[in-house]
C-alpha cells in the first residue's frame, strides 16, 4: 500500500504553460511529507522546462522529489492534465493495477517522462476478459434471483457454472472485472463494495463497454490525442 498527494496548478503564462517557479515544488514536497504520503503528483495544463538542466528538473531534485522513499523522501511526478486523463481512460482497459501505476510514480519526474510512460501503456497488448458474457451473467442472475443482489461471491459461482464455464480463482478477481466494467460503461454497470448491478439493459451495458474498448484501440493506434503536452525539452506543444 502507498499514499499519494495530488496538487493541481493552472497558473499558466502566455504560452499556456506553467513556469517552473510557479509549480511550487518545495511546497508540494513539504505537503507530501506532512501528509505522510509516499508520492506526489503535480497536474497542470502544460509546463515550461523539463529537459536535462532545466529549472523545473533542478527544483524537483533540490526539493528531494527525485525519489528515494526508503530515505523518507517522497517522489514528485509532474504530468499534464491531458496525459492524466489519458491514463484514467486507459487504466481499466489496459488492466493497470496500483502496483503498475506506482512504477509511474517511482520512475517519472518530468511531464515528458510521464507522457512516454503512458504512451507505452497505450501500446500494451492485454488479453481481453469475456466482458459480454459477464454482463449477460449479471443480467441472467438478476432475472433468475430478483430478490437478491448479485454479490461477487454469487457471481463467481454463477460464472463457473456457465456453459462453457468462466473460471477465476477468487471472487475478488470477479469483483475487479466488475469495477473495470463500471468504469468503462458510463453508469450502465454499478460495482459496489460487495455486489454489482446493471442500471441499464444488458445490451446498453455491453455497447458502452465495447465503445470504450474501441476508443482505446483507436488511441493506441493513433498515438496521443490532441492536447497540451510537453516535448523532451519541456516546451509546451500540442501533443
Amino acid at each position: 500500500r502507498y499514499a499519494v498527494s495530488i496538487e493541481a496548478t493552472s497558473k499558466a503564462g502566455g504560452d499556456g504553460a506553467v513556469a517552473a517557479k510557479d509549480v511550487g515544488v518545495s511546497a508540494v514536497a513539504s505537503h507530501c511529507r506532512e501528509s505522510g504520503c509516499d508520492h506526489a503528483i503535480v497536474v497542470g495544463p502544460a509546463f515550461q522546462g523539463g529537459g536535462e538542466g532545466s529549472s523545473l528538473r533542478k527544483f524537483v531534485r533540490d526539493a528531494g522529489g527525485g525519489g528515494d522513499e526508503d530515505e523518507g523522501r517522497p517522489t514528485i511526478t509532474i504530468i499534464t492534465t491531458a496525459d492524466l486523463a489519458r491514463l484514467v481512460r486507459l487504466r481499466p482497459i489496459k488492466q493497470i493495477g496500483l502496483d503498475k501505476i506506482r512504477g509511474l510514480l517511482q520512475k517519472c519526474r518530468m511531464p515528458g517522462d510521464s507522457a512516454a510512460w503512458i504512451d507505452e501503456v497505450a501500446k500494451k497488448s492485454v488479453e481481453r476478459p469475456p466482458y459480454r458474457r459477464i454482463v449477460r451473467a449479471i443480467a441472467e442472475y438478476q432475472r433468475e434471483v430478483p430478490t437478491e443482489t448479485v454479490s461477487y461471491k454469487a457471481l463467481h459461482i454463477w460464472l463457473m457454472k456457465a456453459e462453457p464455464p468462466i473460471k477465476y480463482q477468487r471472487a475478488s478477481e470477479v469483483a475487479g472485472l466488475c469495477r473495470t466494467m463500471a468504469q468503462m460503461s458510463g453508469g450502465a454497470v454499478w460495482a459496489h463494495d460487495d455486489r454489482v448491478e446493471l442500471d441499464q439493459s444488458e445490451e446498453n451495458a455491453i455497447k458502452a463497454i465495447e465503445d470504450a474498448l474501441q476508443e482505446c484501440e483507436r488511441e493506441s493506434l493513433g498515438g496521443r490525442k490532441a492536447g497540451r503536452g510537453t516535448d523532451g525539452s519541456g516546451n509546451g506543444r500540442e501533443a
